[in-house]
């Protein structure tokens, strides 16, 4: 199967919502850092997904802290998935 950021970014998300451990998290972040620096086709092919669309980067990769003082992955919500689906139409145009 290809790794694409898209089944990166799922991944994630289920691991997340299985432990909401945030040191799982970090070890899984670590090793999408070193995939994504491959000098292979899989690490230029994920490089190039997230030059196309950056925003796959922010779920990927970066954390928050929540209103409860507590350090948690940032994935993007419903509205903010919305804009960038207006942004990224008009990008394409």
């Amino acid at each position: 199967m290809k790794l694409t950021c898209k089944l990166i970014i799922d991944k994630r998300k289920e691991l997340w919502n299985k432990d909401h451990d945030i040191e799982k998290d970090k070890v899984f972040v670590e090793m999408v850092g070193k995939k994504f620096i491959e000098k292979s086709a899989q690490g230029k092919i994920l490089r190039d997904e997230v030059q196309d669309h950056p925003e796959y980067l922010i779920e990927m990769v970066f954390k928050l802290v929540n209103k409860e003082q507590e350090t948690v992955p940032f994935f993007l919500n419903a509205v903010q998935m919305e804009l960038l689906g207006i942004i990224n139409a008009d990008i394409e145009l």
